[in-house]
């Protein structure tokens, strides 16, 4: 029914002005019109318009080539469906971003980039953005964010096995610690035909081929591509050789920059990378502190000077020698974790304990007893042991790892939970050419 109501609100307003303003059909202006109907709303050719000079204004401040008018006119009318599309599921499910919200964005935005949001506000207009407009594209760039992370947060699980695995395959990067990629990516339908497959493949080769001969990747990438950064040129940015996708590795261990993949196949569709740039194998090396602390609780019946003097009992009887640091932490430290151990910290690197204990630890010598200090857990003294480099690489990869799998499981999760989407939307284009 909703339908049928647009097509007869347009009908009406347009035959309303015919009769009120009889003219010549020449010497009407150009008025908006609905371009595709998304489910129970529409997309007008002025918002198809208003994104497509946006992106155009990106490509060329990137220096890059901008694709024919009409592909990337489709490309931008396909991503706004999606975003459309996403907005209903928001509303369904509850999701609404308030002000607030898009105010903390928009201050991070400015802090990072060394500004005021007022600069901020004056740097868009110069450049051509409604403010008002740039607040409500913000509003619903981090609505969909949410719609996603809600959507598919249950399904990023990661095994240790699947970690395990996943750092054997990365035994192959060829020594190259990240990797700055472009990406096309051809889409296969789920379920789909060999014939539907072998249109694809040969769709895909084509790419490849205009490549070969020189075309530049992210015009094609714009034109052709089914990925999330289609109208970025296909870039990925800078990602360490454990978040690259198992599909990618050895591929983006042998290419060199500027090279280009062969079409690599998948379940989900075919691709084509880029390699823009990559970086060498890197060691990360710590400096690490192990240390000992008793910890006193302050409550209703131990008060701040209760506590300090406590503590400056235990640190007089540390430093005479009469008892040992780490006896007198079994018996008198309010941290848990810590007192069956002697107050023993384990190896702590840079930014794994609260600042104000770690402006203390840096302080001392080795062996050295700190005066009694405050932390929001309590008061504490506390002793050095010893220091050390230590090389943190394999837990650095194996954190990364961990990262990389969440990523890729996202990405894939992500692209079907767009193409389901899609599939079981009712669009209607209302323009033949797209």
């Amino acid at each position: 029914m909703t339908r049928l109501l647009i097509k007869a609100v347009s009908f009406a307003a347009l035959i309303s002005c015919s009769l009120i303003s009889p003219v010549s059909f020449a010497d009407i202006e150009e008025i908006d019109e609905i371009i595709a109907i998304v489910n129970d709303d529409v997309i007008m050719r002025s918002e198809m318009d208003a994104k497509t000079r946006e992106v155009i204004r990106n490509l060329q401040k990137k220096g890059a080539s901008v694709p024919p008018q009409g592909l990337l006119q489709k490309q931008v009318l396909d991503r706004l469906i999606l975003n459309r599309l996403q907005l209903e599921v928001a509303e369904r499910a509850g999701i609404h971003v308030d002000n607030s919200t898009i105010n903390r964005y928009i201050q991070r935005l400015a802090k990072n980039s060394g500004i005021s949001v007022e600069k901020f506000q004056t740097i868009l207009e110069r450049d051509g953005y409604n403010f008002a407009a740039f607040r409500e594209n913000l509003r619903k760039e981090i609505t969909i964010r949410q719609v996603q992370n809600r959507q598919l947060a249950s399904r990023l699980k990661v095994s240790d096995r699947e970690v395990k695995r996943y750092l054997a395959k990365q035994a192959v990067s060829g020594g190259r610690s990240a990797f700055h990629l472009a990406h096309i990516y051809i889409a296969s339908p789920e379920a789909a035909s060999p014939d539907e497959l072998n249109t694809l493949e040969l769709k895909a080769n084509g790419i490849l081929a205009e490549l070969r001969k020189g075309t530049d990747f992210s015009e094609l990438a714009i034109a052709y591509s089914n990925s999330p950064q289609a109208l970025e040129g296909g870039d990925l940015g800078w990602r360490a050789a454990e978040q690259v996708p198992s599909l990618f590795v050895d591929a983006a261990s042998k290419l060199e920059r500027d090279e280009v993949s062969e079409v690599l196949k998948a379940p989900s569709g075919f691709h084509i990378i880029k390699m823009l740039d990559y970086k060498g194998e890197t060691k990360h090396v710590v400096s690490q502190i192990k240390a000992q602390h008793i910890l006193i609780k302050t409550n209703d019946l131990v008060s701040d000077d209760d506590a300090i003097t406590r503590l400056e009992q235990l640190r007089e009887r540390i430093i005479t020698g009469k008892e040992d640091f780490a006896s007198l932490a079994q018996v008198h430290s309010d941290d848990k974790a810590t007192s069956t151990k002697g107050g023993d910290l384990g190896w702590v690197g840079p930014g794994e304990l609260v600042p104000a204990f770690e402006k203390e630890l840096k302080a001392l010598k080795d062996g050295e007893v700190s005066d009694i200090f405050r932390t929001p857990f309590g008061w504490h003294v506390l002793q050095v042991l010893g220091r050390r480099d230590h090389d943190s690489t394999d837990e650095v990869r194996l954190s990364q790892a961990k990262v990389a799998l969440k990523k890729a499981k996202l990405e894939r999760e992500k692209l079907l939970f767009l193409r389901r989407l899609r599939d079981e939307a009712y669009v209607e284009y209302q323009v033949d050419k797209y």
